[in-house]
Formats: C-alpha cells, structure tokens, sequence
C-alpha cells in the first residue's frame, strides 16, 4: 500500500510600532542636583527635545511538503517506509525613522522635525530544501527498528558548507508482548524498553552573515555628503552548521492497571555552535563571528500519570499526572585558549542591521551553561596569599569590606554567580470531576537557577525598591561587614567585625553611586519559584438541555486562569523569574536570566471559553 501526501504551508506576520518621548524643561531645582545625584535633568541640561519613531515588520514563511509512504508486510515482519521532499523559505522587510527634535510640541509626525531623521530599510530572504527517509522495521509487534536521515541544502551558507545530512536510529521491545508470562501479571500491565541516537543539525546563521558589508552610517546622508560604515563583526565566509549528537535509553511501564510510568535518561553533545567572540581592536572590529564550542548535557525525565481514576467514587473521579526533569549541562570547550565567551542579547527586530549588547551571560569552560558573571563588592579571601583581601585566618573569608565612609567598595573583576538554566523541573496536575463539572490545576517548580535583577538596580535608583526603606533611609551598619584593623608580618591584612562605621547616608549616595548599588552581584538571587500555573473550572451542559435546539450536539462552559500564585525566596523582592530579557521587549536571543526594566511586566490571565459540538 502507498499513499502520496502533498502540502503547502503559508505564514505572515506583521507588526508596527509607533513610540514617542514628550518635550520636557526640569525645574531650575532639578537642573541645579543639589544632592549630587547625577540625574538627568543636570545632564540634559535642564532640557530634553520631544522625539518620535516608526517602524514596521513583514515577516512571510512559505513551507511545501511532499511524502509518500509505504508499509508491505512480509511475514511477521511489518514495515513503513516514509521518503519526502521539503521547501521552505522566508522573507523579511523591516523600516525603520527616528526624529530627535520636533518643530511642532505634541505632533508625532516624522515629517514634523528638525534636521536629518535616522531612517533605516532591511530585506532579506533565505530557503532551505530537505530530503528525507524514515524507516520502521517491525517484528510480531513486539520488537521495532527505528532509522531516519535527512540531508538539507540552505542559501544561508556558502555553496561548499550548505550541503550537511543527520541520521538517527533507535530500537524498542514491548516486554509484555514478548515474554507471554507477563501478559496476566497483576502487577506489571505493560512494559517497553527503548533506546537510541541521533544526530541533527542546523543553522544559526542570519542572511548575508558570510560576508562583512557597508552599511549608511549614523547621521548619513548629512546634506548631500553620504557616509557608509562596517559592522564592527568580523564575519566568516566559512561557516558551517552546528551538530547535535544524542543518546537516550528510555523504560515506560504500567503498574496495577492504573498508572503508567516513564523513565528516561539522555546525553548529548553540541559541537561547531557559531557564536561571537571578543577580538582585539586593533583589528578594525570588536567581535568575530566563528564556529566553536563543546558543550555536553546529561539529564532524567520521569512522568508518572494515571491511567484510571486514581479515586473513583460514585460520580466522583481523581486524576494526576506528575513529571520530574533533571539537567547537568557543561562547556568542554570554548575558542582556544579563551576561558569564557559572552552570549550577546538579540538585537531589536525592527533594526535587525545593528549588532545585540553583551550581556552579564556567558559560555564557561568548566562550567554550566548559561553561565550568569557579574561584578561584586570588595570581600575577604582566603584562597590566594598574592591576590587583595587575603586573610590567612580564613575566619572572615566572603565578608564585605568597608571603608571609612561605610561603604563597600566595587571590585572590577567579574565573578561567576550560577547558572541561569534550572536543574529542577517538576509539574503537578489534578483533575477532579463530578458530574458534569471539571476542576483542573497546574502547579509547576523550577530550582537551581540564579537570576540577574537588574531591574532591582532601576527600581532602587529612583527610590522605588522595596530595599531602599529597609534602613529607614538612614545611615546604617552594612551587614556582616569587616574593617581592615592593620597589616600582619606577611604584608596581609587584618580584620575586624564592622560594629560602629555607619554608610555615610542610607538614602540618596548609598542607592544610587555606591560600590553596591553598582555591584551586579548585589542584584543576583536565587530564581526558584514553586506556581500555580493554571486553573481551569469547566461544565458541560446537559444533552437533554442543548438537544432543544436541534443542532448544537455539545456545549461546555469554562472559566480559565494562568499564573495565578507565585511562591519565590524572599530574597527575590523584585519580579518573576521568567521575566526575563535584555536591551529591548522583544528579546529572543539565548542571553536568558537577566531582568531589566525594557520588558512589560509578568501578568496574569483571566478567561471565559464557550465550547460548541454540532
């Protein structure tokens, strides 16, 4: 038997945006920063100019598909063989005006301006086409051969790279069906056991990223003069895509004839991932563009869920599904000799020409990945004899140091903070019925991660953290600090416990210009959090009642809510570990684990839903 199946698939997206900032003229108190703050109105100068901007986003993708299977059966053996064929490709046009000053207050009209608007347009496109097979080779239906390969062509890179293949295979054996004894066993319902490995690849290269191109500089055309400059990213022509090459061994067995549990274990291993390092300089460019990278990931997946009613009584029934996850995630290996790599934040869709920031998140030799480095105040060490703050005591080891005005100081070396990726996953889901009502509720928990608030920094700097009045902004002991007392005979320092040297104030200095306000570390908490995902309550209307108007069949009524409670540490005062980003809202890019104050806060959703059957 055969059968033939021809697809085509269209998607198109597109968006606008409109933004403007307000004229505005600060009072000669705010313009005169008697405090000292360094606001923005002494630095505007007591003046700021109305500002406007437009862009707009058309984003189409075109997928087509062609399959054709086919499954004979030779004895006990039964087969399916798939081949198929697939096209897809994708277009992308972006524009882009910015005026900074505007004849008219109020009217945010691009062509209300004064001088030169920045304006910008981008258009790329890119297709891929695949080729591929999947064969299932089965026997008595009890034990099955799995293979796959693909091999794919993309325009994305240079002719002698774009062509690249991934196989897999994997093997399983249904040991109820092929030992007899176990088929009537009251314990042990169905049992399966599976593995296997694989390899895929892809591509995470942007069009045109081969070559280094001129671009219209910033501030050009000025009058009739044009002006063209390069991206600061080396570019490589001889990229290649990345790999990802898995293992997996799996057991998914029945248990009394109610549940069901699946246990899995995986090991993978990334390879050639394409990422931008720092180069020097001197070189005419801050980064290159270059394959490199070993990063390995082990983990456990369990999922346990009922098969029947874990509780059935009368018209009452209970129901759960549970799973646990389990990642270890480590980079081998990075460029050379370089000891970390930074994992920049994506650069804003509506001006996809300019470069992403570096962020607080790397790839670390040694270490999990997203691996969170931020600055920290100065702290007792007793680890290296040669380095500052050593103490060979130990006894004040990672306490602050404070200085005679009583605060601590900024150290300038980085230091690394945890991964920003949770090791722990764990869901819960019940659901309750009787009758014609159903109550089902989500509760989901994700540990072993840090998170980067620097959103808390922003909040604290305008007096808005919560923070800020822990001290009654009064000057205050900073806690657990030490003062340097002397020197030992080895030229090390000695400490004392800060009891009596009080911050010089606790209020505009210390939270806005201090080594802690500006220690990243001091914004660094743990982003565990246990919630309640979801909660749905929803009745089906009796047939006899909907059967009155002839042509509905099935009516249901439900009412929806998600992210309803969130329990976190209480040293996470700041927002929801899953709000996260960088320079821009709609940040993509894998630089995960930080918070600033350009993304919308988290929300909370609340719905109704009408369901109809005719």
């Amino acid at each position: 038997m055969a059968e033939r199946i021809v697809s085509g698939r269209g998607q198109i997206y597109n968006s606008q945006l409109k933004a403007h900032i307000a004229d505005v003229t600060f009072s000669d108190y705010a313009t005169g920063d008697p405090w000292e703050a360094g606001n923005i109105a002494s630095s505007a100068g007591g003046h700021t100019n109305a500002t406007v901007q437009d862009a707009t986003q058309l984003r189409t993708r075109f997928t087509g598909d062609l399959l054709v299977t086919i499954n004979p059966k030779f004895g006990d053996f039964t087969t399916r063989l798939i081949l198929g064929q697939q096209t897809r490709q994708e277009y992308m046009r972006t524009t882009y005006d910015y005026a900074g000053a505007l004849v008219v207050p109020g009217t945010y009209n691009i062509s209300n301006r004064l001088g030169n608007p920045t304006v910008a347009e981008y258009s790329s496109q890119n297709r891929l086409l695949g080729a591929f097979g999947d064969l299932t080779v089965g026997y008595r239906d009890f034990a099955f051969i799995h293979a796959t390969g693909r091999n794919d062509w993309t325009s994305l890179l240079s002719p002698s790279n774009r062509s690249f293949f991934y196989p897999s295979v994997d093997a399983s054996v249904i040991i109820t069906e092929a030992i007899p004894s176990l088929k009537n066993s009251s314990v042990i319902s169905y049992a399966k056991l599976r593995g296997g490995i694989s390899k895929v690849g892809q591509v995470n290269v942007a069009p045109y990223q081969l070559q280094n191109v001129f671009n219209p500089g910033t501030g050009f055309p000025f009058g009739g003069q044009a002006g063209f400059e390069q991206s600061n990213q080396q570019n490589d022509p001889n990229l290649k895509p990345e790999f990802t090459t898995s293992k997996e061994v799996g057991l998914e067995i029945g248990l009394f004839d109610r549940f069901n549990l699946e246990a899995v274990y995986y090991n993978t291993v990334t390879t050639n991932q394409t990422v931008p390092i720092d180069v020097s300089r001197a070189t005419g460019y801050s980064s290159a563009l270059v394959n490199t990278g070993t990063m390995k990931n082990h983990g456990i997946e369990l999922d346990l869920r009922t098969i029947r009613p874990l509780v059935s009584t009368g018209a009452f029934t209970w129901d759960l599904n549970a799973n646990f996850t389990y990642l270890e995630s480590l980079v081998t290996d990075v460029y050379q000799d370089l000891a970390r790599i930074n994992i920049p934040y994506g650069t804003d869709p509506y001006r996809p020409t300019l470069t992403g920031g570096a962020s607080n998140v790397f790839a670390a030799k040694g270490f999990a990945y997203p691996a969170l480095y931020v600055s920290d105040i100065q702290r007792v060490q007793s680890t290296d004899a040669t380095a500052a703050n050593y103490d060979p005591t130990g006894q004040f080891a990672g306490r602050p140091i404070v200085d005679a005005t009583g605060y601590p100081t900024l150290d300038p070396t980085l230091r690394y903070a945890g991964t920003t990726q949770p090791k722990y996953r764990f869901g819960l889901t019940n659901t309750f019925k009787f009758k014609g009502i159903t109550l089902s509720a989500v509760i989901e928990y994700r540990g072993g991660a840090v998170i980067y608030n620097a959103l808390g920094n922003a909040l604290e700097f305008t007096g808005a953290g919560i923070r800020s009045i822990y001290a009654g902004r009064q000057n205050f002991v900073f806690p657990n600090s030490v003062v340097v007392t002397g020197k030992n005979t080895d030229g090390s320092n000695q400490y004392a416990n800060n009891t009596n040297v009080t911050t010089k104030d606790g209020n505009l200095v210390f939270w806005t210009n201090s080594g802690y306000h500006n220690a990243g570390y001091s914004y660094v908490t743990s982003a565990d959090f246990w919630k309640l995902r979801e909660v749905v309550l929803s009745y089906n209307i009796p047939t006899k009642i909907v059967g009155y108007t002839r042509f509905i069949k099935s009516l249901n009524i439900a009412l929806t809510g998600r992210n309803l409670i969130m329990l976190r540490p209480k040293t996470n005062v700041f927002t929801d570990p899953e709000f996260s980003g960088g320079t821009n809202a709609n940040d993509t890019s894998n630089a995960v684990g930080t918070t600033t104050e350009y993304q919308t806060p988290p929300t909370r959703f609340y719905g109704f839903r009408l369901s109809f059957g005719f």
